[in-house]
């Protein structure tokens, strides 16, 4: 019994031991998605939408617009992709690349972050030609990411999407300088993992200030490579 007893401390002791050995197994991490895929020949296609401040929309006449990767090409070091695009759809023309989650320019400017939701990631300004007679239309445009996803509906498919909420103020000034009103409304740009840019709020006619009518572009096709 005694011979027994010390043979299976002995064997428990060894176990503990094994145990205490055995290096922990860190779990993988997730690949990050890709929030605009970047090979030459992609593209994708969008049908524009004309939507009233009572939510009824339309299609948008039978504009659409198209984006093509046409080219890559290394610029200090870094390799970038050429996107080119038709007439009036200016936001993705250029050198793009990705940048550990970020979709940057050949210049720095950032358009779209899978990981920052802190910093203002963008911000823009200008002058528009004249509202109205004897007054001046300025506005400012500041991006910020949104942690949370949003269900995206759009003719190609339904997309669960992260969203680079651009927020925008409208100055209305008079001919002395001084500010005689302001609108303030919003300006997003919404991503599909592994599929890109599916929609994107680009334009407000603003007739009176409660009074608003946007334009969006909705992903009607694409293709991308394997």
């Amino acid at each position: 019994m005694k011979k027994q007893f010390i043979f299976c401390v002995l064997a428990t002791a060894a176990v503990i031991f094994l145990n205490s050995c055995t290096p922990e197994i860190e779990p993988l991490p997730e690949t990050p998605a890709l929030y605009w895929p970047m090979s030459v020949g992609n593209y994708w296609i969008y049908q524009h939408y004309k939507i009233d401040s009572l939510g009824n929309e339309l299609p948008f006449r039978t504009y659409i617009d198209s984006v093509y990767i046409v080219k890559d090409s290394v610029i200090r070091g870094k390799k970038y992709y050429k996107f080119e695009n038709s007439i009036g759809f200016e936001k993705f023309q250029g050198f793009f690349r990705d940048s550990c989650g970020y979709l940057i320019n050949s210049t720095g400017e950032i358009y779209f972050s899978a990981t920052n939701f802190t910093d203002t990631i963008s911000s823009d300004y200008g002058y528009n030609k004249p509202y109205r007679p004897n007054r001046l239309l300025f506005y400012t445009l500041k991006t910020k990411m949104n942690p949370a996803k949003q269900v995206v509906n759009t003719p190609s498919n339904s997309y669960n999407a992260l969203v680079a909420d651009g927020f925008i103020t409208f100055y209305y000034y008079n001919e002395a300088g001084d500010v005689t009103d302001t609108i303030a409304t919003s300006l997003n740009t919404y991503f599909a993992p592994n599929i890109g840019m599916v929609k994107d709020t680009y334009r407000y006619y603003l007739e009176t200030k409660h009074d608003k009518v946007k334009i969006e572009r909705r992903l009607l096709r694409y293709n991308i490579q394997e």
